[in-house]
C-alpha cells in the first residue's frame, strides 16, 4: 500500500478506518479512469478531500497529471455535490496562470475523482525550510513579490467565488525557464463549505493549518469574507520574513517580525483579530505590499487610516516609558508563561492587575480576549467529544467575558453535560433493577455501557462494576458447588446409597443460607432419602427371608414358600430394589401354586380312573 502513513492522517480527519478509507487507496501501476487510460504512479499526498497521486496518461504519450481521489463521505449530501462540482467547473474556465488547472472531473459512485496538470516545482513550506537548513533569510523584493503573486491568484478565487483556505501547503513556486532567478506563485486545490465543524477541525489540527484560519474562521468554517483572506495572507507575509509560521497561541500571534516600519503596520493590520480593523479585501493589502517595491520612490501607505492601537503594538517603546513598559512587558510575559502551562484564568488575573498601570491598557484588553478568543475556539472544537473538558476550558473565561458567543456556548455545554448526567441516571436505576432481579452479567454491561458519559463518575460505576463482578463470581462459585452436591445426592441414590445420597442433601441445607444463588428447599428430599435410609436394615432382613424362599422354589415346597411370605416385615416400606425382588418371588411362589395344583388334579385323576 501506498503512503501507509499518509491515509492514517486521512483516517483520523475523517474519523473513519482505513478499511473504509480502501476506495481512495490506489497502488502503484493500477490503472483508473476511461479505457484505464490513467496508470498510477506514486502517492503526492493527501488532505482533507482525499488523496493525491502522479499518474501517466497513456493515451498522450505517458504525458504526467495529478489525480486527487476524492473522500466519498464527503459527498454524501446532494448539497457538497452540487458545490463540489461548481468549484470544478469554475476552475476549468479560469485562464489565471496562477491556478493550478483542472482538466476532466469523472463521477462514477462510489468514486469522485478529477485530473490536474502536473506543475513541476516546491511547494511554499519546503521551500522555506530549506532556506532555513541552509541559513539563507529572504529578502523583502522576494517575499513581496511571492506575495504580490499569491494575492492575485486568491483574487481570481474570490471573482470565481471558490472558497480557499491559503497556506504554505498549498502555495507552489516554479522557476522561470528563461529566467531562473524568476519565481511564479501557483495556488493548488480549493476548500469546501458547509462541513461539519469537528472534521474541519480535525483537519486543520492534522494538517497543521489552523494558524491560517482567521478567528471568526474558526468558529464557523461556512463564514465567507475576504478579510478572512486577508488574514491568511498575514500569516504567510510572516512567514516568509521569519522563515517559520506565529506560534498556534493567539496571544503571541502579534509578536511580529520587526523588518520595516510601513511593513509592521501591514501586518499588524492584516493580523488584527477584528475583522473590521483588518484591510477590507487583498487587493488593497496588494496596493501597500506593491507600495514597498517602489523602494526608489518612496513608500505611501494606501490606507492611511491605521487603528491607533496597531501603533502601539508595532512601534518601540520610548524611553520616558521604558520603566513602565518593561514592568508591563514583564507582566505579559508571565501570563504568556501561564498560558503555555494552560492557566488561563490565572493569566488573565495576572494581566488584569497590570490595567491602568501604563498606558497599554488596550494592548492588555486586546491579549485578554486574544486567550478568550482561543480558548472558546478550542472549547468548540472537543465540545461533541469531550463536553466535560470543554466545559473545565470555559470556567477558565467565562467571568472574563460577556461575549455572547462564549455565553451561548457555555449554556450548551451545561445542556450537553445534564442531559450526560440524565442518561447516566437512567442507566443506573436499570443496573439497579437488574440487581434487584440477579441478572449480574446484564447489571455489568449497563455499567459498561455507561462509563464515559460523565467521566466524574466513571470512578463510581468501575467500583459497582468490580462489585457485581465479584458478587457475580462468588453467585457462579456458590452455583457450581450446588450443582456439584445436587449431582452427587443423584449419583448416590441411582446407586441406592441413601445414606451418602442423604449426607449430601443434608451438606445443602447446612450451606444454603451462606450461597448468594437461590437454592429450592431440600427438605422434601431430606424427608424421603430418611425414611429410605430407615428402611435399609429392613430390607436387609428381606432380602435374606427372600434368599431363603427362593431355595424353598427350588424345592418346590409351596407351602413353607406361602408360609415365610407371610413374614411381616415383608409388608412394611422396603427399598425399591427389594420391593421389586419380592414382587419376583411373589410371581414365583404363585406360579409354582397353580402348577402343584394341576399335577395334583391330574394324578387324582388317574387313581380314580385305575380304581373304576
Amino acid at each position: 500500500m501506498l503512503g501507509k502513513q499518509e491515509f492514517q492522517s486521512l483516517s483520523e480527519i475523517h474519523n473513519i478506518s482505513l478499511e473504509e478509507l480502501k476506495i481512495v487507496i490506489l497502488d502503484s501501476g493500477q490503472r483508473i479512469g476511461p479505457s484505464q487510460r490513467y496508470e498510477i504512479l506514486s502517492l503526492l499526498g493527501t488532505d482533507i478531500m482525499g488523496a493525491v497521486y502522479l499518474i501517466r496518461d497513456l493515451e498522450q504519450f505517458g504525458r504526467l497529471y495529478t489525480l486527487k481521489m476524492l473522500v466519498p463521505q464527503l459527498f454524501q449530501s446532494a448539497e457538497c455535490q452540487k458545490q463540489l462540482l461548481g468549484c470544478i467547473q469554475a476552475i476549468q474556465e479560469t485562464s489565471s496562470s496562477h491556478i493550478v488547472k483542472i482538466y476532466h472531473f469523472y463521477q462514477k459512485k462510489p468514486f469522485y475523482y478529477y485530473i490536474m496538470e502536473y506543475p513541476q516545482g516546491l511547494y511554499l513550506r519546503e521551500w522555506l525550510s530549506r532556506r532555513e537548513q541552509k541559513q539563507e533569510k529572504i529578502s523583502l523584493p522576494e517575499a513581496l513579490l511571492i506575495m504580490e503573486q499569491a494575492c492575485q491568484a486568491l483574487a481570481h478565487f474570490q471573482a470565481l467565488s471558490v472558497p480557499y483556505l491559503l497556506n504554505s501547503q498549498n502555495i507552489l513556486l516554479q522557476k522561470s525557464l528563461k529566467n531562473t532567478d524568476k519565481i511564479t506563485v501557483k495556488l493548488n486545490g480549493f476548500s469546501l463549505e458547509n462541513i461539519p465543524l469537528s472534521l474541519s477541525s480535525r483537519a486543520s489540527r492534522v494538517m497543521k493549518t489552523d494558524i491560517y484560519m482567521a478567528p471568526e474562521k474558526r468558529q464557523n468554517p461556512a463564514y465567507r469574507d475576504t478579510r478572512g483572506d486577508v488574514f491568511s495572507l498575514g500569516i504567510i507575509l510572516y512567514e516568509l520574513l521569519t522563515l517559520s509560521p506565529p506560534k498556534i497561541l493567539p496571544n503571541k500571534l502579534l509578536a511580529l517580525h520587526k523588518i520595516d516600519p510601513h511593513l509592521d503596520q501591514i501586518l499588524a493590520m492584516a493580523l488584527h483579530r477584528d475583522p473590521r480593523q483588518r484591510y477590507t479585501n487583498t487587493t488593497q493589502m496588494l496596493a501597500d505590499l506593491s507600495s514597498l517595491l517602489q523602494y526608489d520612490q518612496g513608500f505611501t501607505l494606501q490606507n492611511k487610516e491605521l487603528p491607533p492601537e496597531v501603533d502601539q503594538e508595532i512601534q518601540a517603546p520610548s524611553k520616558k516609558s521604558s520603566t513602565k513598559k518593561s514592568s508591563v512587558d514583564h507582566i505579559l510575559q508571565e501570563g504568556d508563561n501561564l498560558i503555555d502551562q494552560e492557566c488561563y484564568a490565572q493569566a488573565i488575573a495576572k494581566w488584569r492587575e497590570a490595567l491602568g498601570t501604563s498606558s497599554r491598557d488596550k494592548e492588555i484588553r486586546d491579549r485578554i480576549m486574544q486567550v478568550v478568543d482561543w480558548v472558546g475556539e478550542k472549547a468548540q472544537e472537543i465540545q461533541d467529544e469531550n463536553c466535560f473538558a470543554a466545559q473545565n476550558l470555559l470556567k477558565e473565561v467565562i467571568e472574563h467575558t460577556e461575549d455572547p458567543w462564549i455565553q451561548e456556548m457555555w449554556k450548551q455545554v451545561g445542556e450537553q453535560i445534564e442531559e450526560r448526567e440524565n442518561h447516566l441516571k437512567v442507566y443506573l436505576e436499570e443496573v439497579e433493577k437488574h440487581l434487584e432481579k440477579k441478572q449480574f452479567e446484564a447489571a455489568i454491561r449497563v455499567c459498561q455501557s455507561a462509563l464515559g458519559l460523565v467521566p466524574q463518575k466513571d470512578s463510581l460505576l468501575e467500583k459497582k462494576i468490580k462489585q457485581t463482578s465479584d458478587f457475580f463470581h462468588k453467585v457462579q462459585g456458590d452455583e457450581e458447588e450446588l450443582q456439584k452436591l445436587i449431582f452427587t445426592a443423584r449419583t448416590l441414590e441411582q446407586r441406592e446409597d441413601y445414606s451418602g445420597a442423604l449426607k449430601a442433601l443434608e451438606r445443602i441445607r447446612q450451606k444454603k443460607d451462606g450461597w448468594l444463588c437461590p437454592v429450592n428447599d431440600p427438605g422434601p428430599d431430606l424427608e424421603r432419602l430418611s425414611k429410605l435410609v430407615a428402611s435399609e436394615k429392613r430390607s436387609q432382613k428381606a432380602q435374606e427371608i427372600l434368599q431363603e424362599i427362593d431355595s424353598l422354589i427350588k424345592a418346590k415346597n409351596w407351602e413353607k414358600c406361602t408360609q415365610r411370605l407371610s413374614e411381616p416385615i415383608l409388608k412394611a416400606q422396603l427399598l425399591p430394589s427389594t420391593q421389586e425382588n419380592l414382587k419376583i418371588i411373589r410371581e414365583k411362589v404363585k406360579a409354582g401354586h397353580k402348577k402343584s395344583k394341576k399335577s395334583w388334579f391330574k394324578f387324582f385323576t388317574l387313581i380314580v380312573f385305575l380304581a373304576t
